[in-house]
């Protein structure tokens, strides 16, 4: 059985003008497993994980390049920390919606001031490892979202939900043990993990 140990660091702002952002952090370098999350009662929810063979800072740059550009669907802000999610731009990346950038240019004016909100409310963690095996990151990253969802109705209603993970163990495939530690709460991640 191969063992992993995720040691959650953060949060940290996606983006900001201060020190607290990933950027400006030596972790920033670092690859492996990231969640984007909101503070939410003296703990952290979940609302998106992700896997990075890449710099953590690459990854959360193209995640911000995707907000900026359309292509991401947009959160009522104020809303969102509070635990609901209202969406006020579907984005482009759905197959029916990409030939709506017309729609997007339209309303950027009104919708830039709301991302720039929305990325100032998201709160990153980061666990760093190297694998070269991308598909234990995948596994991983999958086990994680089953976790979160399976964990509470909150957690599993707040959660992305467009997100697909179908990366469990093949037949052939040695488990992993996965164990995990976080210097604050974050609903939905457990402990330790076989997979």
């Amino acid at each position: 059985m191969k063992e992993y140990e995720l040691l959650w660091q953060g949060p940290f702002l996606i983006y900001g003008r201060d020190s607290d952002t990933i950027y400006d952090r030596p972790v920033a370098r670092g690859q492996g497993i990231y969640l984007w999350t909101i503070e939410h009662n003296d703990s952290f929810m979940v609302d998106y994980v992700g896997e990075t063979g890449h710099s953590f800072a690459q990854r959360t740059k193209e995640h911000i390049q995707a907000y900026l550009s359309g292509e991401y669907r947009i959160l009522d802000p104020d809303l969102f920390v509070t635990g609901i999610k209202k969406y006020i731009w579907e984005g482009l990346w759905r197959k029916e919606r990409r030939y709506k950038i017309s729609k997007f240019i339209d309303r950027q004016m009104e919708l830039l001031p709301v991302i720039h909100k929305l990325l100032m409310s998201y709160r990153l963690f980061v666990a760093p490892f190297k694998t070269k095996e991308k598909r234990s990151r995948k596994r991983i990253e999958s086990a994680l979202v089953q976790h979160i969802k399976s964990s509470s109705r909150e957690a599993a209603e707040f959660y992305d939900d467009v997100s697909k993970y179908e990366w469990s163990r093949w037949e052939e495939e040695e488990e992993l043990l996965v164990r995990i530690k976080s210097p604050v709460s974050i609903i939905g991640l457990p402990k330790e993990m076989k997979i």
